[in-house]
């Protein structure tokens, strides 16, 4: 089947099952407009002559076996990652911290002293 598009005038030549496909709507590739073209009339099956064949017998489709019970399982909870510490950067409690400036306050006092009596004694 040819098809002329009514605003750029480009024919485009498709099959009547790509009409089927498409509902009746063509676009143009050149202009991208649409327009519904009528569907073809499907073939109707000629009767046949010949004698009817025999049916055909049906087997039964087995039914899948049931799968046993299974107790709902929880989704398990994502791992809290770790944070990594980097030296006197790392992230610290507040206890953490209060220790930490407690330990550097008594060497600083105790380098003060030593310091102290080392220049009283030269």
């Amino acid at each position: 089947m040819r098809w002329t598009c009514p605003n750029c005038g480009k024919q485009i030549d498709f099959s009547s099952s790509q009409i089927r496909q498409t509902g009746g709507i063509v676009v143009c590739p050149q202009c991208l407009s649409s327009e519904r073209v009528p569907l073809p009339e499907q073939p109707t099956p000629k009767p046949s002559t010949t004698t009817k064949q025999p049916p055909r017998t049906v087997v039964p489709k087995q039914t899948p076996t049931a799968k046993p019970a299974t107790r709902p399982v929880a989704p398990k909870k994502p791992k809290r990652k770790k944070t990594k510490r980097h030296g006197l950067l790392a992230p610290m409690s507040a206890i953490g911290c209060l220790w930490r400036s407690v330990v550097f306050t008594l060497i600083l006092l105790v380098v003060y002293i030593f310091v102290g009596w080392a220049l009283n004694y030269v």
